[in-house]
């Protein structure tokens, strides 16, 4: 398990959708840290307590009571690392426990959430398979829905 800081890279995305999100006052949201919606429809760090993935943060906000906006891609595509990414992993599932990206697998817990789908890989200069790919996500879909 890790944990997004301000110190971390933001993540290669291409945001097809975005929309301006209330955050869960006195949580920090760090860019390109993976969101999940409360109960109550305001946005905080994915964990694996209840709520739904809800997108990428665009924004690295340490919200207070009176900042609780941030911008967050609801839809679009980010370039993960996934150690032994293979051709056969196109069209997969990629779930996640925690905000962090470097954190998503191919593996389905109970403690994960649902994240998006494998939809092309990178290679490198001699046409081998490297540890990144592109993963598609979609928050409007819901579970299972990308």
């Amino acid at each position: 398990m890790s944990a997004l800081s301000a110190n971390n890279i933001g993540l290669m995305t291409r945001v097809i959708s975005a929309i301006v999100h209330t955050a869960k006052s006195s949580t920090a949201i760090y860019k390109g840290g993976f969101l999940m919606q409360n109960i109550d429809g305001d946005v905080l760090p994915l964990t694996t307590t209840a709520g739904q993935f809800a997108g990428i943060a665009l924004d690295e906000k340490a919200t207070t009571t009176t900042d609780r906006k941030t911008r967050v891609s609801e839809s679009g595509e980010f370039l993960a690392t996934l150690t032994g990414v293979a051709k056969a992993d196109i069209g997969k599932p990629v779930f996640c426990a925690y905000d962090d990206p470097a954190d998503i697998t191919l593996t389905w817990a109970t403690t994960t959430k649902y994240i998006g789908k494998i939809v092309a890989l990178e290679y490198d200069s001699t046409g081998a398979v490297t540890d990144k790919c592109w993963v598609r996500y979609d928050a409007r879909l819901g579970v299972q829905g990308s």
